[in-house]
This record gives C-alpha cells, structure tokens and sequence, in this order.
C-alpha cells in the first residue's frame, strides 16, 4: 500500500474578517483548518501545509486549535527572514544590471532589519527598477487608510509616539499581548499592527518600531495629511521645503521663525524643554532636507559630536553640520563647533559646507545663525 502525501498551500482571509462582525465567518473558516490538519481521516495524507498571510493566527481563538503550526513573521521570522523580501545583495545585484544607484535604492526601501539582515521590499524595488527612477510605489498596492484609521485612535501615548518616530526616533513596544485582531486595547496593539503590515520595521533587540525607509515615511505623511489631529505636523511638513531653501541662503530671521515655529507645535506634545524633543523637532522642521540628504544625530566628528549633521547624497547642495544649544547663545555654538573642529568629519564637503547654531532660550525662542 502506498501512503500519497499531499503539499497543501492555503491562503489566510483577507484581514476584515478578523473583525468582531465577521466572527461566524471567522470560526467556519477555522474548522475548515481544523478538519484539515487536526483529523484522523487527514493525518496520514498531508506531509505539508503551508499558510501565508499578512497577519500571524489569532491567538485566542485558534491557540488550542491550530497549534501544530510553526509561525514565521515580521517579528520573530527566524530562518525564513531571507525569503521575506529581497535581501540587500540581490538588491545590489538588481541596481548593478539596471545602472540604478544602490544607495539611492537603499534609501527608499530599506529599513527592514530582521535579526540582522537587511531586507527590501520586492514590489518597490522591482518598480523603481523597471521605471529607472525611486518613487512612491507602495501606494499602489496598498492603502494609506490602514495607518490613518488607526493611529487616530485615543489610546494614551500613542500621537506621541507617531510623531517622534516620523521625526526619526524609534519607540518600544509590547507586541507579545497583541491577539492578532483588529480590536485593539492599547497603543501596542496598534504599532504591532503596523508592524505586520510593513508601516513599522521592529527591532528585536531593542523592543522598538521605527518608521523603515523614505517611502513608507511620505505614506506616514499622506495619513497625517487627512487628520484633524495631526494637521500641524503635516503643516510643519509644509514649511520644510521653504525652510531648507531659508538656510542655504543664510536667512537668520526666517529660519528663525521657521524652527521656532516647529518648536512650539512638536515640543508642545514631545516636551517642550527636552533636549531630545528639541532634536526632533528639528528634524520634522527640515523634513524636506531627506530630498537631499542622510539625516544624522550625534555625528562623531573632530574632538566631539555634531547634534546633527546633513550629508548630502545630491550634488551641488552644502553640506550641513548644526549644533543646538540649551539657554545658551549662537555664538558659543558656533564656537564649539569650531573649537571642536566638527568639520573634520566632513572633510570632503570643506569646500561647501554650512554651520548652523540653534539656541533654545527660555520658552518661546529658537535663533538660528549663520
């Protein structure tokens, strides 16, 4: 007698029917599972199930039922990571036979580091290279509702968290408790949710989700576009491109108002006084500048370190090193800077490069110079 073994490849529902309204179509869809993989009629018959989906199993409901599953995720995807997306030398050998810049590409769709590997995501890339240019594709698979529906939601802490990572921050979260359903109980419950849907990257050593590449970020920036909530980031986003253009051409009074404007509306929610909500600030004020260049803070540079530094990626545009300062005055900024000689780090930009002071003074002062 020969035993036939079948590979069985089943294809999780689409994520509605998670919801608390589709709960009878939920359960019939679970004891079909059941009747596959848990019965004595099938057992000698199935050497392989695989299941694909964007969410892992429900937990609460299925934990008892399905629990013979080994699960692979954004999370925790253990040996499966190099098969989640491109890995960053097939990029590399993409750009190669496309005559794409790699870091170009780097930018724009990387960010996704699962236990060390550097992952990519396939559709993005694969458009960028067949159009020979980096864009915004992956609204064209996907829809920036599911971050707008969600990060609306009252739950404590979680705006704040938003707008720190959309100003470059990573913030921790709990994703052990989330029961892999659409209603959720607290803002972890959120970040974990986007993180399964590739708006978040998570990194496992830190307990921590941060907003991966440029291009999930402009998505980040299309949903605050539409709440009510958010509309003064999304108007600082606004101010950016003219602030940037402010700075190249030395304009102390409109970055000035610029930056101090950026200061009240990000810090009135990050902490006004904090030397890190000042940095963050900063960074959603010049949010254009990721047009031109790699955003870096703390910068190890001469005899000390630059709070941030502006590295240009684009020709023809200087590179920036700004030092903030805390009740103190421009001039000893720029005077650090100098003393410090953070230049140094920047040796090949000497020729085009622009030194920024930032005091913070008192509560409603921000000036820049130079």
């Amino acid at each position: 007698m020969h035993t036939l073994y079948l590979k069985v490849f089943v294809q999780q529902p689409h994520l509605p029917i998670r919801d608390d309204k589709y709960s009878s179509e939920l359960d019939d869809y679970i004891s079909f599972l059941v009747s596959l993989f848990k019965s004595e009629e099938t057992n000698y018959t199935i050497a392989l199930a695989y299941l694909t989906g964007i969410m892992p199993i429900i937990k609460e409901k299925t934990q008892s039922k399905l629990n013979n599953f080994t699960e692979y995720t954004m999370i925790d995807p253990d040996e499966m990571a190099p098969f989640m997306g491109f890995t960053e030398d097939e990029v590399k050998s993409l750009a190669t036979q496309s005559g794409m810049e790699f870091d170009e590409l780097k930018k724009w769709y990387d960010g996704y580091n699962l236990r060390g590997l550097e992952i990519y995501s396939p559709k993005s890339v694969i458009s960028s290279v067949e159009k020979k240019r980096c864009d915004d594709y992956w609204v064209e698979t996907s829809s920036y509702e599911a971050v707008t529906d969600y990060i609306s939601l009252d739950f404590e802490g979680l705006k704040e968290d938003v707008i720190s990572m959309f100003a470059g921050n990573r913030v921790e979260v709990r994703t052990s408790l989330y029961r892999n359903t659409m209603s959720f109980g607290t803002k972890d419950d959120v970040l974990t949710y986007l993180i399964h849907l590739g708006y978040l990257a998570y990194d496992a050593d830190t307990s921590s989700c941060f907003i991966p590449n440029n291009e999930i970020k402009d998505m980040w920036a299309l949903s605050m576009e539409r709440l009510e909530e958010y509309k003064d980031v999304f108007q600082m986003i606004k101010d950016s491109k003219k602030l940037l253009k402010s700075t190249w051409n030395g304009d102390e009074e409109a970055v000035a108002e610029g930056v101090g404007k950026a200061h009240m509306e990000a810090c009135s929610i990050l902490e006004y006084n904090n030397e890190g909500s000042f940095q963050s600030a900063i960074h959603l004020a010049y949010y254009y500048a990721r047009s031109y260049y790699t955003l870096i803070n703390e910068l190890p540079a001469g005899k000390g370190v630059a709070d941030c530094a502006f590295i240009p990626y684009k020709p023809d545009v200087p590179a920036i090193i700004i030092e903030l300062k805390k009740d103190d005055t421009v001039d000893r900024a720029i005077d650090q800077i100098k003393n410090r000689k953070y230049p140094e780090a920047l040796e090949k930009y000497k020729d085009n490069l622009l030194l920024v002071a930032i005091a913070m003074i008192q509560r409603l002062r921000s000036t820049p110079a130079e």
